[in-house]
């Protein structure tokens, strides 16, 4: 066959394998949005009523609040805005004891 007329055929195995690849993927998350759990905690999201999943707190504690060693409990529920010179303006996520050992490290 000519170059501009290729076989419809050729590279269907591949195409159907990616299409039930796609629609397996489609298919569980469908399922997922159907268990009731998450359904309830989907809509608190939309509704502003639940916080997102928990995310960790990257304090860098020893040279953020050295005086305060042992206080992180390792879930963010704030961030703290800090300009750098490498990267440039991050938002660094903190759980509550340290953003309250970094504000009396400062006012200190």
């Amino acid at each position: 066959m000519a170059d501009d007329q290729r076989d419809p055929r050729a590279g269907l195995g591949e195409r159907l394998q990616a299409f039930f690849a796609e629609f397996s993927a489609t298919a569980s998350l469908a399922r997922a949005l159907q268990d009731p759990n998450v359904r309830a905690y989907v809509e608190a999201l939309a509704r502003g009523e639940a916080l997102p999943w928990p995310r960790p707190c990257h304090c860098l504690c020893t040279v953020a609040h050295p005086g305060d060693k042992g206080t992180c409990d390792m879930e963010a529920v704030t961030t703290r805005h800090y300009d750098t010179e490498l990267l440039g303006p991050v938002d660094v996520p903190l759980c509550a004891p340290c953003a309250a050992a970094q504000f009396i490290a400062e006012v200190t």
